[in-house]
C-alpha cells in the first residue's frame, strides 16, 4: 500500500470522528478516539496492484469525563480492522485506493454504553500531474450494521449512517534528506442518519524518511 494510501484511511478516519458520536447524543461530551495504529501485515507492493491488511485499535487513554464538553479519550476500547488495494500506473501518473474496515466498540464503563459495530468504506482517487503534485477526490460511507447497546442507551439502537464525498491536492517536496507531503481536502457530508453533515476542511503535514520515489508519471510525460 502506497504512502498516500495509507494518508487517504487516516484522513477518512478523523473525519468520520470529529462528528459528534452517538454517545455524546445520549451522553454529554463530544468525544474523540485516541487510537494506537498496529499492522499486522506489512504493506504488500506488487508494482501496479497493491494489497493491504490493517489492524487498529483505540485505547481508553487521556482525560474522560461523560460529564465534560470535550475529552482527549473515549473512554472505552475499541478495535477496527479491515483490508486495501491500490492501483498504481507510474506511467499513467494515477493512482486509485479503497480501504473497507469494521470497528467493534467495547462498553464504556462510565456511560454503560457500547456503540454498535461499524463498516466503513474509505476511498481516494489521484492522478499526479508530475512527480510532485497531484490532485483528484476523496470519500468515504460509514455505516453502523448493529445497534447500540446497554444501559445508557436510552435512545434504543440509534443506528447512524452517513456519507462523504470532496476534492484533494497534494504536494511532495524535499525537507533536507527527507521527504515532505502536504495535503488539502475537503468533504460535502450527506445521507446522514443520526450524524452531523456538512463541509469539513482538513490540512495534513507529514515527513516521512527517504524511500521509494513517487510516481514517474510517464517520465514526467
Amino acid at each position: 500500500m502506497t504512502a498516500f494510501a495509507d494518508e487517504a484511511h487516516r484522513q477518512a478516519v478523523d473525519a468520520r470522528e470529529l462528528v459528534r458520536s452517538r454517545e455524546s447524543v445520549q451522553c454529554p461530551g463530544l468525544l474523540r478516539r485516541t487510537r494506537l495504529l498496529v499492522h499486522v501485515l506489512p504493506a504488500q507492493w506488487r508494482h501496479v496492484h497493491n494489497l493491504m491488511v490493517y489492524a487498529t485499535t483505540g485505547i481508553p487513554v487521556g482525560a474522560y469525563s461523560p460529564t465534560r464538553l470535550a475529552a482527549l479519550g473515549l473512554g472505552h476500547w475499541a478495535v477496527d480492522g479491515g483490508v486495501g488495494y491500490t492501483y498504481l500506473d507510474e506511467k499513467a501518473g494515477i493512482e486509485v485506493s479503497a480501504i473497507f474496515g469494521l470497528t467493534y466498540n467495547f462498553i464504556n464503563p462510565y456511560t454503560q454504553y457500547t456503540s454498535g459495530t461499524d463498516a466503513h468504506l474509505d476511498w481516494a482517487i489521484s492522478p499526479y500531474l508530475n512527480d510532485k503534485f497531484h490532485i483528484g477526490a476523496v470519500g468515504y460511507f460509514y455505516n453502523q450494521i448493529s445497534g447500540d447497546s446497554g444501559a445508557g442507551a436510552r435512545l434504543g439502537d440509534f443506528k447512524s449512517r452517513v456519507a462523504g464525498v470532496g476534492p484533494q491536492i497534494g504536494f511532495f517536496f524535499p525537507v533536507s534528506d527527507w521527504q515532505g507531503y502536504l495535503n488539502l481536502r475537503a468533504y460535502y457530508e450527506f445521507d446522514a442518519r443520526n450524524r452531523l453533515e456538512g463541509w469539513t476542511a482538513y490540512v495534513t503535514f507529514s515527513i516521512e524518511p527517504p524511500k521509494k520515489k513517487r510516481p514517474t508519471v510517464g517520465a514526467l510525460r
